[in-house]
């Protein structure tokens, strides 16, 4: 069969190269069948571009891998399947009368509502890999879809197969992802994005507010350490990009693995640009941060998310504000920079507990360190927090989540804890309130003017952060905390 895939992210703060498509596509084409694929990440118009290909190509099936539902933001929450539902997936059923099926982790949290919001008809959660050959062989065959592990189906305003996601156990089987072949690698190399590397699918995590453990399921489905170096040396040689950013859910956990991962990694002996490699706390001890020092690794992101063993409890932590402690002493003394990961809200949270939160970061990290803050928790739908709403508030929303909903804990409003997030942001120069405005157009182009007579590659963040302590030196954060005091005096109270 002609399968034409579609990658639906055009969302421009998150320029990631479509791998979980480019494997697919890859899957697709070991089973035999002919696959093009579409990345209409840089498409200037997406309609003339999806026109182009469908009559070139005249595919039987298109496959759209989805991303995102949303940007996850509390404070500016932007809805990001309206507009593929109004520049790619409208557009295409008027063009289009074969067979299309949505993919891609939002549809592992919300399938049936996404199949209601776009009217169509098919759906597969899981394993792409293994879930569209599949789907493709049943078609083919004419086989009835009744009961396809993966498979969620629509008729008429009925879901009428809601199918477990379909796994594949055995991880190793799967071929390496071949994003040269598929999308235009060059274009994400000039906005420095990195590969991206899973070393391991599932999460035995219990998280709150998390919903990795319904996408890829609640146990890890290990990697060989020596397949993902295999792979990894074989990305680089056929996309010139050396920066590697690995996209488990946590990597340092189970630990034993993320060693022997960076082991095989080392033995290549490649020149890597190592970065975006999210640590749990739980999962750091002296050799594991030998290992990391021995790349001269950019940074690590600590996913601590809170600082109070109250607020920890609340988002499901397996670790403490003692191992926070811990792992942070490790880092800095081997002098490995932290992109902290702070969620203020959660279940238990109360103004006593954000300040402590505050301030457990400024103990623990150090003044080249950056912490992000994120202020109140984006509600998924089957995440233990939706649950525990619903079992204490006989609330069950009919969209189930799949519009931005927020929860607020009983302790404290979400007025407040952005004051004092806020607040925090204007005293320490490596603090960055998530959901604000980012770097302004100005910032960005001095970045690159920068990093171009420099021959650096730095992040508008990290520049961002230079001209917050140089405003600061000149007294003009004094000036912008007075200011904000003044804006804010019914809320400075307490502070």
């Amino acid at each position: 069969m002609k399968v034409l895939m579609l990658n639906s992210n055009r969302f421009r703060e998150i320029p990631a190269i479509p791998f979980g498509m480019c494997c697919v596509a890859t899957a697709i084409e070991d089973a035999g069948h002919d696959v093009k694929a579409l990345d209409l990440f840089f498409s200037k118009s997406c309609v003339s571009d999806m026109s182009d290909i469908i009559k070139e190509y005249g595919p039987e099936v298109i496959g759209i891998t989805i991303r995102n539902l949303d940007n996850a933001s509390v404070i500016n929450p932007e809805f990001l399947l309206e507009p593929i539902k109004k520049d790619i997936i409208d557009p295409l059923k008027k063009m289009f009368s074969g067979t299309i099926v949505i993919g891609g982790p939002a549809v592992g949290i919300n399938g049936p509502e996404m199949l209601s919001y776009f009217d169509l008809k098919f759906a597969i959660r899981g394993d792409g890999e293994a879930a569209i050959v599949e789907f493709l062989k049943r078609i083919e065959s004419k086989i009835p879809m009744d009961g396809m592990e993966g498979l969620i189906m629509r008729d008429g305003d009925d879901i009428v197969e809601d199918n477990p996601p379909m796994f594949v156990m055995d991880i190793n089987s799967l071929p390496f992802a071949k994003p040269y072949k598929y999308v235009d690698v060059n274009g994400y190399k000039k906005l420095t994005t990195p590969l991206q590397i899973q070393t391991k699918r599932g999460c035995a995590l219990k998280c709150t507010y998390c919903t990795y453990n319904r996408i890829e399921g609640t146990k890890y489905r290990i990697r060989d350490p020596q397949y993902v170096a295999d792979e990894i040396e074989h990305l680089v040689k056929e996309t010139g990009i050396n920066h590697i950013g690995v996209m488990d859910s946590i990597f340092n956990l189970p630990l034993s693995h993320a060693k022997d991962v960076l082991r095989a990694i080392a033995d290549k002996k490649m020149k890597l640009k190592l970065t975006a490699m999210e640590i749990s706390p739980a999962g750091v001890d002296q050799e594991f941060v030998d290992l990391l020092k021995e790349f001269k690794i950019e940074y690590v992101i600590m996913c601590a998310e809170a600082g109070s063993d109250t607020t920890l409890k609340g988002l499901g932590k397996n670790f403490t504000k003692a191992d926070i402690f811990r792992a942070a002493k490790l880092l800095r003394k081997a002098k490995i920079t932290m992109v902290w990961s702070l969620l203020l809200g959660a279940p238990g949270e109360t103004e006593e507990t954000v300040i402590e939160t505050l301030d457990t970061i400024k103990k623990a990290s150090s003044m080249r360190d950056m912490v992000s803050i994120a202020v109140g928790i984006r509600i998924y739908h089957k995440t233990p927090i939706s649950e525990m709403i619903e079992l204490k508030n006989s609330f069950y929303p009919r969209d189930n989540y799949l519009f931005p909903a927020s929860y607020t804990p009983e302790g404290i409003s979400m007025e407040r804890m952005r004051y004092l997030a806020m607040r925090a942001a204007l005293i320490h120069p490596n603090y960055y309130l998530l959901g604000m405005r980012g770097p302004s157009p100005f910032l960005i182009s001095t970045t690159k003017i920068i990093n171009m007579i420099l021959r650096m590659n730095q992040n508008p963040f990290i520049i961002h952060m230079v001209f917050k302590r140089l405003q600061n030196l000149m007294g003009m954060g004094f000036v912008k905390r007075f200011i904000f005091d003044y804006k804010n005096k019914d809320l400075l109270e307490n502070a």
